[in-house]
């Protein structure tokens, strides 16, 4: 789905539909972060900004949350992801004209 948000956004569910489904999915795993990043993707579709400034920081907290980047990057994983957390929080406000 986030593929074809991405590239064709005409072949993906609606945005009700696909927002019910992750819903769904972080009903019972709240820390799957790239299921945070598809809802922030879906959010902007619908041009919600509280939505997708929500979906677009838990995706973050998640990530640094379960270490991912930092098991791989020693310290520097932390910094990298907190770096992309800021510049694409910027993006998201200037998209919205903030």
């Amino acid at each position: 789905q986030a593929s074809l948000l991405k590239n064709d956004e005409t072949k993906a569910l609606t945005p009700a539909s696909l927002q019910k489904e992750l819903n769904n999915l972080l009903k019972f795993n709240p820390d799957f972060a790239e299921a945070h990043y598809l809802s922030y993707l879906n959010s902007l579709r619908v041009q919600d900004v509280f939505s997708s400034t929500h979906s677009l920081l838990h995706y973050f907290d998640r990530l640094i949350l379960t270490g991912a980047e930092s098991k791989s990057n020693g310290d520097e994983g932390y910094g990298r992801s907190l770096r992309y957390a800021a510049l694409n929080l910027a993006a998201l406000h200037c998209r919205f004209g903030h």
